[in-house]
């Protein structure tokens, strides 16, 4: 598990501390080969997971086509918007956490 990095958002600082909290294992900040960096990368079951604030995911277009990509080489994406995150990071855990299993 990594922890905190430098430029770490205050909603992927409470993803990373509930998958912490929970004892699940992930990469943060996690470099994939297209040249995409997954907030969360869940390697064994080719899980990404993005917290998406709401200043840096204003063109829906780049997301959907980051997404596509990811899906032609495997991954699944798992999004969640930064209101998702502050009003119920629990919920947003239990959903990785399914997925997961």
């Amino acid at each position: 598990m990594n922890k905190s990095k430098p430029h770490e958002t205050d909603i992927e600082k409470l993803m990373r501390e509930e998958l912490e909290r929970r004892k699940i294992e992930f990469f943060q900040f996690y470099p994939h080969r297209l040249g995409f960096v997954m907030d969360f990368g869940f390697l064994e079951k080719k899980i990404c997971v993005e917290c998406d604030g709401e200043k840096w995911h204003l063109n829906k277009r780049k997301d959907n086509f980051r997404d596509f990509m990811l899906r032609r080489s495997g991954w699944k994406t798992l999004r969640f918007s930064g209101i998702e995150i502050k009003n119920d990071i629990d919920s947003c855990v239990n959903k990785i956490d399914l997925v997961l299993r």
